[in-house]
């Protein structure tokens, strides 16, 4: 049976969860020493659990996180609105000069928010959203 990141309603429950999320997230930085940050994010964009590189800063202002986490949901819920007629998103990428950012579900309600350096090659973005989503569902 495949696990369900937060599955529990419980607090209790959910502070455990969120701890074996972050173990997982960590697990998934060691995918590539270009991954950056990864971040589950519920469907209102609240960060439930999220990983950062040793030694790597934020590029954007902590007050603009939250915003940042919100913009990786409504674009892959915008997304979402034309499965219908081009099949499912497996991920959105946006590539930007300081750095890449991988947008994806892991669930209806769960998404994972990523940045990955600038280099990082495009043809290995597909393992890493396998990856992680394997850690993720494990």
């Amino acid at each position: 049976m495949q696990r369900q990141v937060f599955q529990n309603t419980r607090q209790s429950d959910m502070l455990s969860d969120a701890k074996a999320t972050v173990e997982m997230l960590q697990q998934a930085l060691e995918f590539d020493n270009r991954v950056r940050f990864i971040s589950v994010v519920n469907d209102m964009g609240i960060p439930l659990a999220s990983a950062i590189r040793k030694g790597i800063a934020s590029l954007e202002p902590p007050e603009l996180t939250m915003k940042q986490q919100v913009h990786s949901v409504l674009t892959v819920c915008l997304a979402e609105e034309f499965d219908e007629y081009f099949g499912q998103t497996n991920y959105i990428l946006v590539h930007r000069e300081k750095l890449q950012l991988i947008f994806f579900a892991v669930s209806e309600r769960v998404y994972v928010a990523a940045s990955v350096e600038p280099d990082f090659p495009v043809a290995r973005i597909s393992d890493f959203v396998v990856s992680v989503k394997g850690i993720l569902q494990s």
